[in-house]
């Protein structure tokens, strides 16, 4: 949704924060942003200008990421950007917090290293799956402007307006909403901790497999290929944490709507949803994907998922909320964290299952979650070209648990390319 108003002879554009965006500005800390990363590798060292300018074009197709965060007096919101977007070389600091002067205040980095090109996403802008379709907008650019022939609909100029909008809102039944603050409170569950890496950036481990290797083995136990991955790393997690566990694990997995609720929009459309298992040393992986299964299939119904909507459009609807000055709904959701997620969730495994490359010259892609001390140790899933990558990201030195997942993978078969960052052993 976007208004224009008069400005000094011009018109700029202004678009509202999706329903769940608008949380991120104000959870934002001197040591914490919500960004995600999103990588790929081309076959050929990427040409900076070039990329800077299909970066340019790809704000025709997608104009309402051309943007930069404002702060009205109720609500953050997004206003046009008038200024270039910017394109730098990868610093090597893995989600790096955003200078915004350096980025011309765009809500989105674009940097680059030998072969790989790299896009860190605040979450207040889209979600993994509208940051993938700008990522192959860009991409599509850049390969016409080096020459090549490239038919994808990432090229198409935008004609359909459901691509910006808040589909939160869309799909909102307010007849059957009901505001249930219980839902958004949660329940004590175990917490990664360690010794933590010192400095800047995250250390970082991704394996890469055979996809079909990954599905026959998921097929195998009876289960998907989600199911499989989560119960894995819930008994990876156990097995390196075992004597210090004393509360249930707790996986937060986003769920992308759009599977449920017919969307296009490139904006954030997910909701998590939260498997609890409380691991014994009695348990086997068949144990763990029981588990898993029975929550993964009774959360991700429809009906579960509309009441998640509306209790999440409800919120953010009331008067009494809406209408509050921002700095006093500032200080109500800092208060409100304390209560709400403080130590409820173990870890974030968040998939974007296959993504169809639209015949685009790029492979092995990537994606790293953001974390915090709240959430130390996060994962991500995606498949391209036939090749599935894990990624792990986290805080703390220690990379036990990437060591039993890994291991555990390859003991059931699994060809497991892995690499690291190798964050933990620098100073």
């Amino acid at each position: 949704m976007n208004i224009i108003l008069p400005m000094l002879n011009k018109t700029t554009k202004w678009y509202k924060l999706d329903n769940s965006a608008q949380l991120y500005p104000v959870m934002t800390t001197l040591n914490t942003q919500s960004i995600f990363r999103i990588s790929v590798e081309l076959k050929d060292e990427v040409r900076p200008e070039r990329l800077r300018d299909a970066v340019e074009r790809a704000f025709l197709r997608y104009p309402s990421f051309k943007v930069m965060l404002r702060r009205g007096v109720f609500w953050y919101y997004f206003e046009e950007n008038l200024r270039p977007a910017v394109v730098m070389p990868d610093s090597g600091i893995l989600l790096e917090r955003f200078n915004l002067k350096k980025l011309n205040e765009y809500p989105f980095r674009v940097s680059y290293f030998g072969r790989r090109v790299s896009f860190d996403f605040s979450h207040a802008l889209t979600d993994a799956i509208g940051g993938i379709k700008f990522l192959k907008a860009v991409l599509a650019n850049y390969f016409v402007l080096g020459g090549e022939n490239v038919k994808a609909e990432a090229l198409e100029t935008l004609t359909d307006n459901a691509e910006e909008e808040d589909s939160f809102l869309k799909y909102f039944a307010p007849e059957k909403s009901k505001l249930d603050l219980g839902a958004f409170i949660g329940r004590p569950s175990h917490k990664l901790t360690g010794e933590w890496i010192k400095g800047v950036g995250c250390g970082f481990i991704q394996g890469f497999m055979p996809a079909s290797e990954i599905a026959a083995r998921a097929k195998a136990h009876g289960a998907s290929v989600t199911c499989y991955l989560v119960a894995l790393a819930i008994k990876s997690i156990f097995d390196a944490e075992g004597e210090k566990i004393s509360r249930p694990i707790n996986i937060m997995i986003p769920m992308n709507l759009r599977k449920i609720f017919p969307s296009v929009t490139v904006h954030n459309f997910v909701l998590f949803m939260s498997i609890r298992v409380t691991a014994t040393k009695e348990m086997t992986l068949s144990d763990y994907i029981r588990a898993v299964d029975e929550q993964l299939k009774a959360q991700s119904s429809k009906e579960n998922m509309q009441d998640k909507i509306n209790m999440s459009v409800r919120g953010f609807a009331h008067p009494v909320f809406r209408f509050m000055p921002l700095p006093l709904k500032w200080l109500a959701i800092k208060i409100g964290k304390l209560f709400i997620k403080g130590g409820s969730q173990t870890m974030i495994i968040s998939s974007v299952g296959i993504v169809d490359t639209e015949g685009l010259a790029f492979s092995r892609m990537a994606l790293a979650v953001n974390v915090s001390r709240n959430s130390a140790h996060n994962v991500a899933i995606a498949t391209t070209n036939g090749e599935l990558a894990v990624a792990f990201s986290r805080l703390t030195k220690s990379a036990a648990i990437e060591q039993k997942f890994f291991s555990a993978l390859a003991a059931d078969g699994v060809n497991v390319t892995v690499q690291g960052n190798l964050r933990e052993e620098l100073v």
